[in-house]
């Protein structure tokens, strides 16, 4: 195969592919018992890390960040000259993310300030928790998410290597070991689908600006767009 001729959606697909069989084999070595638990693991850690990390983030954002950005808010509003632009005060926060990215919160802020005249405390606090609260507590909840995800993914693995021992029984180590792959071929196929998420993400937080990581791109990847079922931001 002559790889200098396949483009960035093939090498997209080689890679998930290899990703499925490389988990497969990991699996096989470590057997049917040990990749359950690993498999069931990494579930249970994402479920639990993206609850957590939804119950945290706002109270976060609450006790540590929202008076600090109402009050800079204020500020700047104040030395607006009665002109409240929503969008750059935004900008202020939030710094490089996508105009399409914030066109939601921003259009909802403006719809609640179409009648301020006079800018005031409570106006920075509109703005606080229907615009800039909001894309921090995403930020936080992504933050938080990914964390507890890695600590619980990697405890997993600790108590999935404890059960390897069942591999040097004879017969039964062999069906364990086959066990272990199916188990591995159904988890690899769950890498992907995550991967998929990721990739997709970010195009969509980079308004498709990066050359190699665009939906234009990855919808041409055979593997990801058979994702596009499940991930939400390819549907």
């Amino acid at each position: 195969m002559d790889f200098s001729q396949l483009g960035v959606p093939q090498i997209i697909d080689i890679i998930m592919l290899a990703t499925i069989v490389i988990t497969a084999i990991r699996s096989f070595s470590n057997g049917f018992f040990a990749a359950v638990v690993d498999l069931i693991g990494n579930i249970v850690g994402l479920i639990a890390s993206w609850i957590l990390a939804n119950r945290w983030a706002p109270v976060i954002f609450e006790r540590f960040l929202k008076e600090n950005i109402t009050s800079k808010t204020y500020a700047y509003i104040q030395d607006s000259a009665n002109m409240v632009d929503v969008q750059s005060v935004v900008e202020q926060f939030t710094g490089t993310l996508p105009a399409e990215f914030m066109q939601d919160f921003v259009s909802k802020a403006e719809e609640l300030l179409m009648n301020v005249k006079t800018p005031t405390f409570e106006t920075a606090q509109k703005i606080t928790d229907v615009v800039i609260g909001p894309i921090f507590t995403m930020v936080i909840t992504l933050v938080i998410f990914a964390v507890l995800c890695s600590v619980c993914c990697l405890l997993a693995s600790l108590l999935a290597k404890a059960l390897k021992a069942i591999n040097h029984i004879p017969v039964v180590g062999f069906a364990n070991r086959m066990g272990g792959f199916a188990v591995g071929v159904f988890a690899g196929v769950i890498n992907v689908i995550i991967i998929s998420c990721i990739l997709s993400f970010i195009a969509v937080i980079t308004q498709n600006s990066l050359p190699f990581i665009n939906m234009e791109v990855l919808s041409q990847s055979r593997l990801l767009s058979l994702t596009s079922i499940i991930n939400p931001f390819m549907g």
